[in-house]
């Protein structure tokens, strides 16, 4: 039985070799396509290690400010038996509000219609509904920036007739240079951060390879806003609150 294996193994390594032996001639052929490929597996290889020593790291900063500025949105809605009575209500009651603001020294630049609708409205007590009249709402968008003057826009409006108040938001003057100024303070967060992460685990920082700044965070204010008409005439009470800017960036370093 050894004898049979020993016979077999002796016969494998003949015919290996004789094979070895007939492809010389085409491997040596193909020697570039073999180096080229060798090449690339290099490359390859090259690049997945370096991949795996790459550290990414994320710094936000934010920066609070009080608001200066804001943007009202007003306007009118009315509702009448014909579409052209309605919107005559509409449109006079509209140039009151326009001369109200004016009149406090809001530019006409800095107004703008931001909606003009009209619908039919129904009497569902009937079956079937049948159309009782018609709603015209033309929406005013104020940009106010003097943040003294924002309770007396809304007051002026509502008195000239404005029955519709909404969208109040609140804006600072120095938001680019705010930015900018969080945008520095997040970048040196992230390389702190890189840093700690490195001496954590034993590596020091390399390269800096990538710089992505996150899309710019939008404003919050924690304002309340309490309109109140009462019959000492007290009108709307605005707290602008405190806004923050945020500025985020992610930085891609080496590690070594």
């Amino acid at each position: 039985m050894k004898r049979t294996i020993g016979r077999f193994f002796v016969a494998m390594l003949l015919a290996g070799a004789l094979l070895l032996s007939a492809a010389a001639p085409v491997l040596a052929s193909g020697n570039d396509a073999w180096a080229a490929l060798l090449d690339k597996t290099v490359t390859a290889v090259g690049q997945l290690t370096t991949d795996g020593c790459e550290l990414t790291v994320t710094g936000t900063a934010s920066i609070a400010v009080d608001p200066d500025k804001a943007t009202i949105m007003l306007g009118i809605s009315i509702e009448d038996v014909s579409v052209s009575m309605a919107q005559e209500k509409v449109n006079n009651t509209m140039q009151a509000i326009l001369g109200s603001l004016k009149a406090l020294g809001i530019d006409q630049t800095k107004m703008s219609t931001s909606n003009y609708s009209v619908y039919p409205t129904y009497d569902y007590s009937r079956e079937p509904a049948t159309v009782r009249g018609y709603q015209v709402n033309n929406m005013l968008t104020v940009q106010v920036n003097e943040f003294a003057l924002i309770s007396q826009v809304i007051d002026r409006a509502v008195y000239a007739g404005a029955n519709q108040v909404h969208g109040l938001s609140f804006d600072t003057s120095k938001r680019s240079e705010l930015y900018r100024e969080a945008l520095q303070s997040a970048v040196v967060a992230a390389r702190e951060k890189a840093l700690l992460l490195a001496f954590a685990t034993g590596k020091q920082l390399g390269n800096l390879r990538s710089v992505t700044e996150g899309e710019q965070m939008g404003y919050w204010n924690n304002n309340v806003w309490d309109t109140r008409a009462e019959a000492e005439g007290m009108g709307a009470q605005i707290l602008g609150g405190e806004l923050e800017v945020t500025a985020r960036v992610t930085l891609v370093f080496e590690l070594k």
